[in-house]
């Protein structure tokens, strides 16, 4: 498996949140179906379960409750699957939204770099062209780390961070954190 991931600063994730969201809302569909196929076979063995007093019967009356069951758990897994690539969604679009947010900030460094040196510096202008220049490359310098301090920030908590949540909601696959899948959790998530 190849996993890509942004590598330098100001550097957007590559993942598509409006796809994985799709795939999410594929998996909510197919649970609902399933759902849905559950009262379909409790209506087609009805009238065998009522009339067959044969070979077999109890089986018989037992195993619509098994097939449901059987569905449930199916169903409830499908639309657990959804959660994890919903989570991971929202991950990525909130980092991508705040890369964007510093790749505008580095684009007004020039111009937040004469402010910040005629505040810090009063006499900035009578100083000599050298000692400007130095104390230009300096602060500007300054200031383009502190983004990329905060890009390096924002990739800890919503990539390397977010891949573990995500990673561990996989590993632990607790469908019943979703006491109902068709409910406003998933939603609330924009599933299309």
């Amino acid at each position: 498996m190849i996993i890509v991931q942004p590598r330098s600063p100001f550097e957007r994730h590559p993942a598509l949140p409006a796809l994985l969201e799709g795939e999410a809302g594929g998996l909510v569909r197919l649970a609902e179906e399933a759902t849905d196929h559950e009262t379909l076979t409790d209506r087609a063995f009805d009238p065998a379960v009522a009339a067959w007093d044969g070979l077999a019967a109890e089986e018989l009356q037992a195993a619509p409750e098994d097939l449901r069951a059987a569905a449930r758990d199916v169903a409830s897994k499908v639309a657990w699957a959804a959660v994890p690539l919903l989570t991971w969604a929202e991950h990525v679009r909130e980092f991508n939204r705040q890369v964007d947010q510093l790749l505008e900030q580095l684009g007004q460094v020039p111009v937040d770099l004469e402010r910040r040196l005629h505040a810090k510096y009063a006499d900035f202008d009578e100083q000599p062209d050298m000692l400007r220049e130095l104390l230009r490359k300096s602060e500007r310098d300054l200031m383009i780390h502190e983004l990329e301090e905060e890009w390096h920030r924002v990739f800890t908590v919503h990539v390397d961070e977010g891949a573990r949540d995500v990673a561990g909601m996989l590993r632990t696959a607790q469908p019943g954190r979703i006491s109902n899948w068709r409910g406003s959790w998933v939603r609330s998530r924009r599933v299309p």
